[in-house]
């Protein structure tokens, strides 16, 4: 990688985490904030929906022999486990309907945002 492209990179990094500290809920618009709401309802709820499907049972039957123990939820399953492993069986429920909220965002991140906040 170039000097050039390293720095550019690193210069995003840090506007990108100074952003993040530095945000107030407050500062986000009404509209941003409903926006959010019903994509956050929308994935949760399909995810769950996802459980009582062929995906659904699939995942239960890999996550019997393939997840480590934890304290993160699956949605929708009895299962307890490692942020990671929740973070892609709840990332995996979110898509495993193809019914994602208008551009696919919560299915990439409200599962991995989700694991963390609760290992935390």
């Amino acid at each position: 990688m170039s000097d050039a492209l390293h720095r550019s990179i690193d210069g995003l990094s840090r506007k990108l985490a100074e952003f993040t500290q530095s945000f107030e809920l407050a500062q986000a618009p009404a509209a941003a904030i409903g926006n959010a709401k019903l994509a956050i309802l929308d994935c949760l709820g399909v995810s769950v929906l996802a459980t009582r499907q062929e995906i659904g049972d699939c995942l239960a039957k890999f996550a019997k022999g393939n997840i480590g123990a934890g304290n993160c939820t699956v949605w929708g399953m009895e299962t307890k486990t490692s942020a990671r492993d929740a973070a892609f069986l709840n990332g995996t429920l979110a898509h495993g309907l193809d019914y994602d909220d208008r551009n696919h965002s919560t299915t990439y991140t409200l599962a991995a945002s989700i694991a963390t906040a609760e290992d935390t």
